[in-house]
């Protein structure tokens, strides 16, 4: 605290910074930036936990040989996915009261990376979709229908038409 009771912590990041709009640098107590810090805490410790998750799943779906089937290649892109969007809000949770104190390329790299992971998760469960309703609907040929290869197929499809829409957009 200093000598007007304001917190010089919020003063001195918002003297680094254009993004913040002047009615949160002025007199901004400290007991506000306490509930700021236990947010961050927790929706940190969330992202973690979902972060290494994601993680596991991705490991234990690449290691084993079994696991290799079309249905798995799916749940392993709908987890890279995920992943990637909970890699996203790790550094959402920087941003404070419309504050983004981590620079204008991250900020972009942020945008990006989340319009592209986020197609990529709607996609790769419509595939999932697609692929239970080809097992369930016609399973004495589910398995000359669905093959590994088709399965990598389609994701690789999915990932670069969200990666092509995004630049679409861009360009717009």
């Amino acid at each position: 605290l200093n000598e007007k009771g304001s917190c010089v912590l919020t003063q001195c990041l918002c003297s680094f910074t254009s993004s913040c709009p002047p009615s949160l640098c002025i007199d901004m107590f400290c007991c506000f930036m306490t509930c700021y810090v236990v947010r961050l805490l927790l929706f940190s410790a969330l992202m973690i936990i979902v972060v290494s998750y994601n993680d596991i799943s991705v490991f234990l779906s690449i290691s084993s040989r079994k696991l290799h089937t079309p249905t798995n290649f799916l749940l392993l892109s709908l987890a890279v996915s995920d992943f990637s969007v909970g890699f996203v809000w790790v550094f959402l949770i920087f941003l404070i009261d419309g504050c983004w104190f981590l620079g204008a390329d991250l900020c972009v790299f942020n945008a990006a990376l989340s319009f592209v992971a986020t197609s990529a998760s709607i996609g790769t469960v419509v595939l999932i979709s697609v692929d239970r309703y080809v097992a369930v609907c016609d399973p004495m040929h589910y398995q000359t229908k669905v093959t590994k290869n088709r399965a990598n197929i389609c994701i690789i499809l999915c990932w670069v038409g969200s990666t092509s829409k995004l630049f679409i957009i861009i360009n717009v």
